[in-house]
């Protein structure tokens, strides 16, 4: 999952320098539809976190099936992808960041140091969740964590619905 998000970052992290703000200005109504799909999704999301809190985790000594970790790539990627604050953010962040003479070498070292900010990040997140003593703190505490979270991307995502409509 967390290898889906970095690219998602990546991702937008490119659009961004390469214009989509340009784009986003000259068509505001495709903001608009991709911030509502987003809002949608997130919020489903926050929805399925309430549903699952109480699922257990598997045990550590059980290996996900390669479609498994597909499945998880995918909703990595698309989480990031339908979030409309990661697309606003990287288009009025980076392009802002970039001054307009910058050559594409400039632009991608920027995006190169996005991508590496969110490796790194995700790789201490994973490292220290795999560490048995936290990983079984997190399996206890799981219930609330996912209720948590879930409430807050519902809240989220109905926040952001509510504020278009």
């Amino acid at each position: 999952m967390a290898a889906g998000v970095v690219l998602g970052n990546g991702l937008w992290a490119s659009a961004a320098l390469l214009g989509v703000s340009t784009l986003f200005a000259l068509f505001p109504s495709l903001f608009l539809t991709i911030k509502l799909c987003g809002a949608a999704y997130i919020a489903w999301l926050g929805i399925h976190l309430l549903r699952t809190a109480r699922t257990p985790l598997p045990s550590g000594s059980e290996s996900p099936d390669d479609p498994e970790l597909s499945a998880m790539f995918r909703k990595g990627l698309s989480t990031t992808m339908a979030n409309p604050k990661a697309a606003l953010y990287y288009a009025s962040a980076l392009s802002s960041a970039a001054p307009e003479s910058a050559s594409f070498l400039f632009l991608c070292l920027m995006v190169a140091t996005v991508v590496a900010v969110a490796v790194l990040w995700f790789s201490v997140v994973v490292s220290i969740l795999t560490i048995p003593r936290a990983g079984q703190a997190f399996r206890r505490f799981k219930v609330y964590f996912e209720s948590v979270f879930g409430l807050l991307l519902l809240a989220f995502g109905l926040k952001q619905l509510m504020s278009r409509v």
